[in-house]
């Protein structure tokens, strides 16, 4: 889930024979679907960007299946609202480590509007964060140079 802040994990890699042994059981992760975290810091989302195969065996994975009602960075912007994290707040077993479980995230209410509003709003936000990467790295770029002096 390093990939929520810009940076990948070191990835592990299993045989092609084991992958598809494996996903033939619990289903192979496609474009669009999205994992959340459900153990530690519970609610992070994930959208999967291509069809390359990727296996997760993480129990504290959520995984919410890309289908033709879901808009995936509509639901990936979702849980970084704040009526998420009041959910979320309220229902997260809080103990050594937080926990977000399948049927909880099952029971999150969330209001889903069109397929083409959902579009729309996902577009935007995606255009914002984007803009926000952008000045970032301008950002970063200017204090590297004003260190350098």
């Amino acid at each position: 889930m390093a990939a929520l802040n810009g940076t990948e994990n070191e990835k592990a890699f299993i045989s092609e024979e084991l992958y598809e042994k494996l996903s033939a059981v619990s289903g192979k992760l496609e474009k669009g679907d999205i994992l959340v975290t459900g153990g530690g810091s519970v609610g992070k989302p994930y959208i999967v960007p291509n069809n390359e195969p990727l296996y997760t065996k993480d129990a504290d994975l959520l995984w919410v299946k890309n289908n033709e009602k879901l808009v995936p960075y509509f639901i990936y912007t979702f849980f970084f609202s704040p009526a998420f994290s009041d959910y979320l707040n309220s229902v997260s077993h809080v103990g050594t480590i937080a926990h977000y479980t399948i049927t909880q995230l099952e029971e999150t209410p969330i209001t889903l509007p069109c397929v083409s509003e959902q579009q729309k709003i996902g577009d935007y936000f995606r255009n914002i964060d984007s803009l926000i990467t952008l000045h970032q790295r301008k950002l970063e770029k200017v204090i590297f140079a004003f260190i350098s002096l």
